[in-house]
């Protein structure tokens, strides 16, 4: 009996201890499981993507679209001009992206970015030339490399450029008289490598700290003309990661892709690697 009740001790103990294991294991195991989600959580919130779009002066053409991400983590940005002649295509039409935002809205292309980059923009920003003049001129200028000089004149359109070549501090006013032109030698290529060089000095300009005492002003301008779903609570959570920027690896480039006869065809699986880190 005694040898029995030794055995049963025994064996309850081994059962108990067995039992105990289990739980501390699946504690463990449910810790890391948390720990992971926490964590990938954290990224997320220390990564973001902005889809911003120029639009020309009666707000029906998008003249520039621009995707842009920000992994503070790996301190990474990234700026990808998306040609406004993109291809979209519905059935057995094509049409230019650029074309389409005053029929389609700001909805429109945030689907299609989805569909060929991948990223579903976390915010954007549809802004009017005015918007974008009033902007620049609020920072005080933008210091940029005219690369040409430029001159165009249409009564009809109320358009006048004229710009002289070179270093220069440009207001909001000839800022948009740049971006407009489009008398270069190479055409389009020409005009969207100009985009790229502006957009770059101007996140210079922007993302420098001391802006954030014009914060007032630029969120100001954004709410009453643009169209956009960033506010002043995302500028509080995202100040820091944004106006850090300049001291991350910087690239400016176009989206993947290639120009046909016709259109640009974006390459969707080098787009969805370029902003994978950004997801």
């Amino acid at each position: 009996a005694s040898l029995l009740d030794m055995y049963y001790t025994v064996r309850d103990r081994k059962d108990a201890m067995r039992q105990k294991s289990q739980a501390v294991r699946k504690t463990v195991q449910n810790l890391c499981a948390r720990l992971t989600k926490k964590l990938a959580i954290q990224e997320k919130e220390l990564a973001a993507t902005f889809l911003l779009i120029g639009l020309d002066h009666n707000k029906q053409n998008a003249d520039a679209i621009f995707l842009v991400g920000i992994n503070a983590t790996k301190k990474q940005a990234t700026v990808a001009l998306i040609p406004s002649d993109t291809e979209v295509t519905e059935g057995t039409s094509s049409y230019e992206l650029g074309s389409l935002y005053g029929s389609r809205g700001v909805n429109f292309y945030k689907n299609f970015i989805l569909q060929e980059t991948g990223v579903d923009p976390d915010y954007y920003a549809a802004m009017p030339m005015s918007a974008l003049s009033n902007l620049i001129d609020i920072l005080g200028g933008i210091s940029y490399k005219v690369p040409t000089t430029m001159y165009y004149y249409d009564p009809y359109q109320n358009l006048k450029i004229n710009l002289k070549a070179g270093q220069q501090t440009l207001s909001g006013d000839e800022a948009l008289q740049m971006l407009c032109f489009r008398g270069y030698s190479d055409g389009v290529e020409d005009r969207e490598d100009t985009q790229l060089g502006f957009a770059r000095a101007f996140c210079v300009t922007f993302l420098k700290p001391d802006n954030l005492t014009r914060a007032a002003a630029i969120l100001n301008n954004m709410y009453y003309n643009c169209e956009t779903d960033f506010d002043e609570g995302d500028l509080k959570e995202l100040g820091e990661m944004m106006f850090n920027v300049s001291t991350y690896t910087q690239s400016y480039t176009r989206i993947p892709g290639a120009k046909n006869s016709s259109y640009y065809a974006i390459s969707t699986n080098r787009a969805k690697a370029m902003f994978e880190i950004y997801q």
